[in-house]
């Protein structure tokens, strides 16, 4: 499990993004959208076959940064650890996600891997009041989506200190 949790802890590589992203991030959803920009605009996507000649491989964010591609495994924990090292306008909760997208009927397409945040949000009726909302960072398309509105399908967590299945078959 320590390989998979090590993941998601900031490096000095990824603190250097972190940090030019903390000084110009305006809020919690825009350091979200320029992380993603980040990563998308210079780590292209590769499946591993093509880049380890192995059906499956997690590289590290510093080795997805220094190949310069890496799969949506490995670009959803590199936005990990580039958001676990922000300082300013920091989401409130941040984790690793292993699942699939589903079908109108919910049926699995293709199993993936993303980054689910969480942001507490002033309430539209009552300013006072926080709304705690989750978002998908979709890291090999640039989008980001409301979780609730989402057709992905969770089934296993990966947070720094533990891995939570949420779904099982």
């Amino acid at each position: 499990m320590h390989q998979f949790t090590s993941f998601l802890e900031p490096t000095f590589n990824t603190r250097k993004i972190s940090n030019n992203i903390s000084k110009i991030s305006k809020s919690k959803l825009h350091t979200i959208k320029l992380v993603n920009d980040y990563v998308n605009k210079n780590i292209r996507y590769r499946r591993d076959i093509k880049g380890y000649g192995k059906v499956e491989f997690f590289a590290s964010p510093d080795r997805t940064l220094k190949n310069g591609w890496g799969d949506c495994e490995d670009l959803s924990s590199l936005e990990i650890a580039i958001l676990n090292g922000v300082t300013k306008n920091r989401p409130d909760k941040v984790q690793w996600a292993f699942g699939y997208r589903s079908t109108f009927f919910g049926e699995p397409i293709s199993y993936h891997s993303w980054v689910e945040v969480n942001i507490k949000l002033h309430s539209k009726g009552d300013k006072r009041k926080l709304v705690s909302k989750w978002y998908i960072i979709e890291t090999t398309n640039r989008k980001i989506y409301d979780k609730s509105k989402s057709t992905y399908v969770t089934l296993l967590i990966v947070h720094p200190t533990h891995i939570s299945i949420r779904r099982t078959f």
